[in-house]
């Protein structure tokens, strides 16, 4: 009795049991309570080759649910589980949509090895749930190969070398992710440098900036870790040639300027080249050259070999070379050229200029001697040679070569005419030569005199009414302390038939020189001729530079010569201003209506004799004559 009752409680607990499973199932899924029956179909894309996949690729899974009753779509969803590890896929269940379909793609949560695959409809209020048959994913990380790629395969010994090393994926095809991990450079099989992958565009790779090895050839190999989706994989060795380390030689003198009886030392230090980076030391030798002489060679020791107690021909200039010969880490380099200078004989260079004082565009005579300041040995340049450079105070103007003179001594000669106006510094450089050092000589002042005539108040012009008259001031200067008189001219010309006379018609510089220019209302010069004398022309103009001639020919001393050429020149003047050329208007030819109306230009003109030459300088005043105010 006991026992049947315990059965029967058990009986009832299992009624329950079932009762609350089958309750709370229908409470998740209250629709799938169906009882018809599908075909539940399950693949997976893309296709591969043995269905192997990397870890990381995107797989595709899709479920067809389809009648086979006839009936409505199948609705409800899809469970994707992965039955070797009992787990369900990640964004597992997806919902059927309205053809019967789910899809699920996943990049990760598959093992690495065979995944069995199932999924599992749901069913709804008119289709039994239902398993799809299982398919079989097979996740293996991918195969890698490595290619050494150096910038170039023949470097110079220790200069910077650039290593790429591209990783190229085999099978099963690369995934969603790029491989990561390190890859490791060796040479000649000793790890050189660990660097990480990088992906730029389509290429993953390592790069390596390593220092090119000693010369010779060297062989470079890289090895891959891997990472979770690839396996690691090593390079076929790549072979590179290195060539010596480029070098450089530098060359010193102690003296540079030689003195007899006073030993050279020359020193050649030898080093990389600049970007070669070694801690080797060079050895060999080092050649010295005195142009294309050999001086002498030595052994490097310590970066450096020097040539020491050397004696030089003194008399002339040397320039030396140092040639290191290289050994079988570094090649050979040619140093930098070294002048040594002769020990030069001083002189002295002096200056002569003929004239020292000369008016504008006249000639000058430059004379420069070099002169040793003692005799030169026998087996020395005797004479100096070269270029002697004329100067005015810094400008260059002009230059003259030297000629053997008296003695010891040589002359450069220079002529110039464009002297600027005024006191002009001169003097003369000697550039030396290969015996003779260089020298400047003591300035020579030359004067080049002149004058100017230019307008109290510029602009030089007057306005004038018709018949009256008009005055213009005008300065006449002294340049470079020419103080000598001045004849001072005003030329009309003919058809304005007005008048110009200045006042003074000498002039002493610095002074102010008043030109007189009077209009006619009527008639004109011409009219009233008679006060300039009767006879023609050409015979008032002959009397007066006949007279200029008399007095230019008079046999004088030579302080009257001056005088005497100046009173010609004052005599000339007034010939010319007699035949109406030049002191009072000349206007001829009236025809008694006056001064024409407008502007004409009058020329006044100074002219002084400076050093033996006549010197004239014109300048101009405009006349603007306007109608009578009466």
């Amino acid at each position: 009795m006991a026992l049947r009752k315990s059965l029967g409680w058990m009986a009832a607990l299992l009624a329950f049991a079932w009762m609350a499973a089958t309750s709370s199932s229908f409470a998740q899924n209250p629709d799938a309570n169906g009882t018809g029956d599908t075909t539940v179909s399950l693949t997976f894309s893309p296709t591969v080759a043995n269905d192997t996949y990397n870890p990381s690729a995107k797989v595709t899974f899709t479920c067809v649910v389809i009648s086979n009753t006839g009936g409505a779509t199948p609705t409800g969803s899809v469970t994707f589980t992965n039955a070797t590890t009992g787990a369900q896929l990640t964004g597992s269940p997806v919902q059927l949509d309205g053809t019967g379909t789910s899809i699920l793609a996943v990049t990760s949560g598959l093992a690495v090895g065979g995944n069995n695959v199932i999924a599992s409809y749901s069913g709804d209020s008119s289709y039994a749930a239902k398993d799809s048959q299982q398919v079989v994913v097979t996740m293996e990380k991918s195969s890698t190969s490595l290619t050494v790629t150096p910038a170039t395969t023949t470097p110079v010994g220790g200069a910077s070398l650039a290593v790429s090393v591209p990783v190229t994926v085999g099978t099963p095809p690369i995934g969603e992710d790029n491989p990561t991990g390190a890859v490791t450079l060796n040479v000649d099989g000793k790890a050189t440098g660990t660097a990480a992958l990088a992906t730029a565009g389509s290429v993953t790779a390592a790069s390596f900036s390593i220092t090119a090895p000693a010369a010779g050839s060297h062989a470079l190999q890289a090895v891959y870790n891997g990472d979770d989706n690839y396996v690691s994989s090593t390079s076929p060795a790549v072979t590179i040639t290195v060539s010596k380390f480029a070098s450089t030689t530098t060359l010193t003198a102690a003296p540079t300027t030689l003195q007899v009886g006073i030993p050279v030392a020359l020193t050649a230090v030898v080093n990389a080249a600049a970007g070669v980076s070694t801690s080797i030391a060079p050895t060999g030798t080092v050649s010295f050259y005195d142009g294309a002489t050999l001086l002498g060679t030595q052994q490097v020791s310590s970066y450096s070999a020097t040539l020491s107690n050397l004696m030089l021909d003194t008399t002339k200039s040397h320039l030396v070379t140092a040639v290191y010969s290289g050994d079988t880490n570094y090649a050979g380099s040619t140093s930098n050229a070294v002048s040594l200078t002769a020990a030069l004989l001083p002189d002295t260079v002096t200056l002569t200029a003929a004239p020292t004082v000369a008016g504008p565009g006249q000639a000058i005579n430059f004379t420069a001697t070099v002169t040793p300041t003692t005799a030169p040995p026998a087996t020395y340049e005797q004479n100096p040679t070269g270029k002697v450079t004329f100067y005015n105070g810094t400008t260059v103007i002009g230059t003259g070569t030297l000629m053997i003179a008296l003695g010891n001594s040589s002359t450069a000669t220079f002529t110039i005419a464009t002297l600027p106006a005024g006191q002009d510094t001169i003097t003369a450089v000697y550039v030396g030569d290969s015996y003779f050092a260089p020298g400047t000589s003591s300035a020579v002042t030359v004067t080049v005199q002149d004058f100017t005539i230019a307008p109290v108040t510029p602009p030089a012009s007057l306005t004038i009414p018709k018949g009256d008259s008009g005055q213009a001031a005008f300065i006449v200067a002294g340049l470079a302390g020419y103080t000598s008189q001045i004849q001072v001219t005003c030329n009309v010309l003919p058809q304005d038939d007005m008048t110009c006379t200045p006042n003074p018609v000498q002039v002493t510089p610095t002074g102010t020189v008043t030109f007189t220019v009077q209009t006619y209302k009527t008639g004109g010069p011409s009219s009233s001729s008679a006060h300039r004398g009767n006879g023609p022309m050409w015979l008032r103009a002959g009397g007066g530079m006949a007279l200029a001639l008399v007095v230019l020919l008079a046999p004088v001393g030579r302080r009257a010569r001056r005088l005497r050429r100046f009173g010609a020149l004052v005599l000339l003047l007034a010939g010319l201003c007699g035949a109406g050329v030049g002191c009072n208007s000349t206007n001829k030819g009236s025809n008694g209506a006056g001064t024409p109306l407008g502007t004409t230009t009058v020329t006044l003109t100074a002219t002084a004799y400076i050093d033996n030459a006549v010197v004239s300088h014109s300048v101009y005043l405009t006349v603007n004559v306007i109608p009578s105010t009466d």
